[in-house]
Order: structure tokens, then sequence, then C-alpha cells
């Protein structure tokens, strides 16, 4: 799998997967819950039995309640997907589900990707076979490189990936505690009629950060671990950069100044016309100071140029989410 480390503004860097467009972008609601009791330690010392039966049966209650809310959930959503679009209250709250998913920020998906990868797993040994001898020989490979700008240097490349993962790390761990928080109102909607479409999309999105959160760990363990093996320069990444990256110039014209001597005593005419040849006059002269700015602009076609020569149909799309997400204008 190869991950792309893109400029998309002057100070702004994003993750991009050529996988990202095939990932369903659909939480599993299920409805099954880990035994939590189960996991309270054993101990046979009399005194601490009855504090382990409270732990249990807190526990239980904890389990209980988490089936339950998941079970709404799972419920409402269904009823929501079996809806047609557009047709009578579900209809309708189907349409608020699908505007609500547009507005999900596209970065999402990219870093759920890592939730399943393992600092162990990082590392895949392949055993190859030699045709013409019986020997077989092993070599080893990650399961993703990220590509960097060739000019940018694997430093850089790094320090600008950290900074990525850190600001969507605090994105998700903020709106997974107002998700968290959002649980008790969401649960009392179920007195409405018809699904509660509240609870369904606010245990959706929670579980949705909660991923996220978990993948941008898991890639902060990668780049501590695996600093050397993960990045990778890219020659096509290289030319996008120098076509966007231009350098403004500015002229700036110095007024004209003169130097004259003066006098504040008061002083015969004669004394005057002395001093008036005297007199030393600089001749107006303009100054030009020409100051270089970084002036980085996206263009369509730029980025459809690189997202055919890496084959990632998808990235254009992923900066334009990006660009309505943040609203803030990327491509001119």
């Amino acid at each position: 799998m190869r991950v792309f480390l893109v400029r998309i503004s002057q100070r702004r860097w994003t993750l991009y997967s050529e996988k990202a467009e095939f990932i369903a972008n659909k939480a599993s609601l299920s409805v099954e819950s880990s035994n939590a009791a189960d996991m309270v330690m054993d101990d046979t010392d009399p005194a601490s039995k009855k504090q382990e039966s409270s732990q249990r049966s807190m526990m239980k209650r904890l389990q209980g309640a988490v089936a339950y809310t998941k079970a709404k959930a799972v419920e409402s959503r269904r009823e929501i997907d079996e809806a047609s679009e557009g047709v009578g209250v579900k209809g309708r709250l189907k349409q608020l589900l699908i505007y609500l998913e547009s507005k999900i920020h596209p970065e999402e998906a990219i870093f759920q990707q890592f939730s399943s990868i393992n600092v162990e797993d990082f590392i895949v040994d392949k055993q190859q076979q030699s045709t013409s001898t019986s020997t077989s020989s092993s070599s080893s490979e990650t399961l993703f490189k990220i590509l960097y700008p060739s000019n940018l240097g694997e430093r850089r490349a790094f320090k600008y990936t950290g900074v990525v993962v850190r600001q969507r790390a605090s994105y998700h761990k903020f709106w997974s505690i107002v998700h968290t928080l959002m649980i008790p109102f969401t649960v009392a909607a179920t007195i409405l009629p018809g699904p509660n479409v509240f609870l369904a999309y606010n245990i959706y999105r929670l579980y949705s950060h909660l991923t996220a959160i978990k993948g941008t760990n898991n890639l902060k363990k990668l780049l501590n671990v695996y600093p050397n093996e993960m990045f990778q320069a890219s020659d096509a990444l290289m030319e996008y950069e120098q076509h966007h990256f231009q350098p403004i110039e500015h002229t700036i014209n110095m007024k004209p100044t003169t130097s004259t001597a003066t006098t504040t005593t008061e002083s015969s005419p004669l004394l005057q016309q002395i001093q008036q040849q005297h007199i030393h006059t600089v001749k107006p002269h303009h100054t030009h100071i020409h100051i270089h700015q970084p002036n980085f602009k996206l263009k369509n076609d730029l980025i459809a140029r690189l997202a055919g020569r890496v084959q990632t149909p998808g990235l254009l799309e992923h900066i334009k989410k990006i660009e309505e997400n943040e609203k803030k204008q990327l491509i001119h």
C-alpha cells in the first residue's frame, strides 16, 4: 500500500492512500460486546471478594447499557437504510443522514486504515524461491510506504507527517468526547416516534472517531520504531511541488530623498547668500527592492496529472472534499 504526503497549501499537508476511495466509510455497529466482567482478576483473598463482586456487578451493568445502546442504534440504522430516500419520515431522515455523512472529513478514512496495522506486523518477510537452483531466500518489505517529494528530504517528510498525525489525533479526540457526552441525550430521543436517527448517527460517529484515534496512535508508534523504513522519495511528487510552488516578486520604490543644510537662527541677507553656496543637494533617486515570496496555488490539471502518474484517481476528489470541509479555497 502506498500513502502519499501531498502539500495542498502553503502550510498544509495531507496524507492520501491509494485505497482510501475503496474503504466503506460506515462503521460496523455489532451488538456483540466483550465480556468485560470476565476480565476482572480472580482474587482468592476473602477480604477482596466483596469488592470483586461489586466490580463484576458494575461491569455487567455497563456491559448491558452498551449492548442496549448498540442494539437501538443498529435497529434505527437498519430502518433508515431500508427506507426510500425522501419518502415519509424515514425517507427524510435518510436524506439527513446522507447529508451529515457527506460532511465527514475525508482524512478520517485515511487514518482508519492504520487502526488494524500493528508495529509487529509492519515488516513482512517474503520467501523467494530461485528457479535455477533449489535454494530459497527471504526478503522483507513493509506493509506500506509514505511517498514524499524528492526535494523535500526524509527529515522534513518525517516532520510534516508527524504534524498531520498530531493534528488529526487532537481533532478526533475532541469529537469523540463530544459524541460520548451526547449519548444520554440521543438515547432519550428513543421516546420519539420513528427510528432514533440521532442515536444511530451519534454512535456511528463515536465509533468512527475512536477507530481513527487508534489509527493515529498506531501510526505514531510506527513513525518512532521505523522512521527510515517507512519513507520513500517520489519524483512525481517533486514535479508536482515545483509546478505549484512559484515565487512572487514584489518591487518597492523608495521615495526620493534630499539633504539640505538649514539654520534655525536669524542671519543677514549676506550671510544667507554665503550659506546657500555651501548647500549640498542630493538628487532624487529610486531604490528597487525585490522580495520573493512563495506562492502555492493548486491547479486542477496538475493534480489530475499527478493522480494519473501515481495511479490514484481519487486524489483530486480528496482535496476538493478537504476544501469543502475546512471552507478554505485550495484549488485556484
